[in-house]
């Protein structure tokens, strides 16, 4: 598959929500397509056109796989980002030239912070268009997301998973080969106007700021400083500071759980995993706890199977609970680590369309692997924002 330099000149593909049919049309001819501003035309960026970001400050983006993305897509489709600046300058330019795929290399924030900026420029275009044709009649298609496809190129990676990412060269050169065709939805978590895959409340927020003051503290070392940035940093960061502080002061906050959506269930491990429905408005929990996490994807790095039930429901969220203790958790390491830790005194799951978490003093937060601060009161709900990645695994069939 040749891709084309860029160009100011773009051709799209166009779906009439009207007669529901696609055909090649330049974007400058639309006005026949739209009499109300809720039918205006919707452009669909070819899917074969390819853009590659890739964050210039993650671990894994090495001169040797610049190069080989390079010569693989062509070095004008290959777009090198070493700040959210630059990377919110290349996401315009990149929804301008008609890219259909979007091909992202770094880690979770990385790819999350792709995804909000996409999201929000195209949003705010699309407002923008409609205002103009309410005033002018004027009419301007629509813009749509284009495919998404996450490299394994970071230090997380916890949707590679899902994915079937793990080779970042091998998966671009499959996908110009044409043999990645299916794509998976996963929606996005709302919170505080942010959006994202995973986050919460607790100790594995905690994990992560301690994480991050061992390697900004020793990741310059030369012996050392490299494996601190692989999952021997998460290791020193819990024993060097998490596991000492907990012995200090505890491990576990009071917390306050609501149901605030329509739809709730209990998973419940007695009656092997049966989904027991809970009203909207009602108490879930109301305790205790060393985390309060949600995810619409299973998995945190490095294969850790944080949220085995996420992904089950398409339009709901796995809500984790767990009052267990972060020795305890180090105690039975490989049925967390699997997902198979199932004792409902210690763990409790949810399936959830939106929640709210109050707790009694600021508690650390995180979300797409990366400290975000202290939250007290949160909500998080399900957003209507799917993003639709490309899936590398083969054929099941």
């Amino acid at each position: 598959m040749e891709q084309t330099a860029r160009s100011k000149s773009q051709l799209f593909w166009i779906a009439d929500p009207a007669e529901h049919g696609m055909a090649a049309i330049d974007h400058t001819k639309l006005t026949e397509f739209a009499s109300e501003p809720e039918s205006l035309p919707v452009a669909i960026p070819d899917p074969e056109k390819i853009a590659v970001v890739l964050n210039a400050n993650a671990r894994r983006v090495t001169k040797s796989v610049v190069k080989r993305m390079w010569r693989l897509v062509g070095k004008e489709h290959v777009y090198f980002s070493h700040s959210l600046d630059e990377a919110g300058n290349f996401v315009r330019e990149i929804v301008q030239q008609g890219y259909g795929t979007v091909v992202c290399g770094g880690g979770d924030g990385t790819l999350t912070n792709l995804i909000n900026m996409l999201y929000k420029y195209i949003d705010e275009s699309n407002d923008w268009r409609r205002r103009v044709y309410e005033r002018t009649g004027e009419v301007q298609p629509l813009l749509s997301a284009p495919r998404i496809g996450a490299l394994k190129l970071g230090t997380g990676n916890g949707l590679s998973g899902v994915l079937g990412t793990s080779n970042p060269v091998k998966n671009v050169a499959r996908l110009l080969e044409g043999k990645v065709a299916n794509t998976v939805t996963i929606p996005m978590i709302e919170a505080d106007g942010e959006y994202f895959f995973f986050g919460g409340q607790g100790y594995d927020a905690v994990v992560l700021n301690d994480y991050n003051w061992v390697k900004d503290n020793f990741g310059s070392t030369p012996v050392i400083g490299p494996m601190l940035k692989t999952l021997a940093g998460y290791f020193a960061g819990a024993f060097l500071r998490t596991l000492p502080r907990a012995v200090r002061s505890g491990s576990s906050v009071e917390m306050r759980v609501y149901n605030t959506g329509k739809r709730c269930f209990y998973v419940d491990p007695r009656r092997g995993d049966r989904l027991m429905p809970i009203e909207q408005g009602e108490l879930l929990y109301e305790g205790p706890l060393t985390m309060a996490g949600v995810a619409t994807t299973p998995f945190f790095g490095y294969g850790l199977r944080a949220y085995p039930f996420a992904g089950i429901s398409p339009d709901m969220m796995n809500l984790r609970l767990a009052s267990i203790g972060p020795f305890h958790v180090l105690a039975r390491l490989g049925s967390f680590w699997d997902g198979s830790f199932r004792d409902f005194r210690q763990v409790k799951d949810f399936l959830v369309e939106s929640v709210r978490v109050e707790c009694v003093r600021p508690f650390p937060y995180q979300h797409s692997g990366e400290g975000r601060g202290f939250k007290d009161v949160i909500e998080y709900k399900v957003s209507d924002r799917r993003v639709n990645f490309l899936d590398f695994y083969e054929e099941r069939l």
